[in-house]
């Protein structure tokens, strides 16, 4: 399930080892050193058009009633989703507010978008998960269509938005 994360490289988050005053709890100062990955955005952008392209597939194996196929690239859609939303909250947004933690306005606006993006893709995540235990036929279609075509919406604002604020605000922090 998790052989995606071989696939790419991971942020490094270094913890140094406690000493007995922290182990003990009488020291919190425990640092993190977070690196920046230079191919992180090209990486997100990238997962974003392929997340793009299943939607598509899936719009189009709607219009055809091909709902073996519209099971099989929701299914598709989701894996690739969740993976994408695991790299952005690892390496993204931990990578961020480490950063950004003297920065309270800056700090504040990408916690903004990160709980926006916690609940869209709840809200997606919850939408996949109704289909597939109540998979897509001729009685659900035309709601599931119309369901999908929202969510295709909410989708593409939040991928515009991320592309031009919040991978621009990795990039420039570097």
């Amino acid at each position: 399930m998790f052989d995606w994360l071989k696939k790419h490289k991971k942020a490094q988050v270094d913890a140094p080892q406690a000493t007995p005053q922290q182990a003990q709890g009488q020291d919190s100062s425990a640092h993190l050193h977070i690196n920046f990955n230079p191919s992180l955005v090209e990486r997100l952008k990238s997962e974003h058009q392929l997340l793009l392209s299943i939607y598509t597939d899936i719009l189009a194996a709607v219009g055809a009633k091909n709902y073996p196929l519209i099971s099989e690239k929701l299914n598709d859609f989701g894996i690739n989703l969740k993976a994408h939303l695991l790299t952005e909250h690892i390496e993204l947004y931990i990578y961020l507010e480490y950063i950004l933690s003297t920065d309270k306005k800056t700090f504040e606006y990408m916690h903004e978008l990160r709980m926006e993006m916690d609940d869209i893709s709840s809200e997606v995540i919850g939408f996949l998960h109704s289909y597939k235990t109540n998979p897509v036929n001729d009685n659900n279609v035309d709601a599931f269509k119309q369901q999908f075509e929202k969510i295709g919406h909410i989708l593409s604002e939040r991928i515009e938005r991320e592309e031009k604020t919040l991978y621009i605000l990795y990039t420039s922090v570097s």
